[in-house]
């Protein structure tokens, strides 16, 4: 079910996003309500499972639509600005939608599971930032890239960190202490 929802979300967005060109107010409304109608079929077999599988579901579900929904505001006012709010998007979709699937978890794992998508997420994040900064223009653009580089990665090394200190959390005494140490060595956190 989720392959086939990010099937439809990304097919969406992919065909929605083929010309570059403004659509019509009549197209843009008449892929609004496929979206919707597309929508509406998905949540009767989202309804039909149970627990957090249903949860899962859902959070794919509503992820698919508002990515379709940005992908066609983009296609109707191409730009910088919606393409940037295309990839956010994508990656808060994601990201909830990886939430949700850690509460099949419980205790530590999940708890890992929670920092290893948040850092996933962190990192999509700053990459959505790289690309917007890349793509802007004026005279200080190499020197506001360089500095989004720098932040990028530190923000990444932070949450890498963040993920692998709560895998640490299993352990206890001297392994931990020294799980805890390695991670703060190898992500330079001080």
């Amino acid at each position: 079910m989720k392959n086939k929802i990010l099937i439809l979300a990304f097919s969406l967005s992919s065909a929605l996003m083929g010309s570059a060109i403004a659509m019509t107010q009549a197209e843009y409304k008449l892929q609004q309500e496929q979206i919707s109608a597309s929508y509406r079929t998905n949540v009767s077999k989202c309804n039909l499972m149970a627990g957090n599988t249903k949860d899962v579901c859902m959070s794919e579900l509503n992820g698919a639509d508002k990515i379709a929904r940005a992908a066609l505001l983009t296609k109707q006012e191409p730009g910088t600005e919606h393409d940037q709010a295309l990839r956010t998007t994508r990656n808060d979709a994601a990201f909830e939608t990886a939430k949700k699937m850690c509460n099949d978890f419980a205790g530590n794992v999940k708890d890992v599971c929670i920092e290893d998508a948040n850092a996933a997420h962190v990192s999509a994040e700053q990459d959505n930032k790289l690309a917007s900064v890349a793509a802007g223009s004026g005279a200080n653009k190499t020197e506001k890239l360089k500095t989004a580089q720098k932040d990028a990665l530190k923000e990444k090394r932070e949450a890498a960190y963040l993920a692998v200190k709560v895998r640490c959390d299993s352990l206890a005494g001297e392994a931990k202490d020294s799980c805890v140490k390695d991670a703060k060595t190898e992500y330079d956190m001080k």
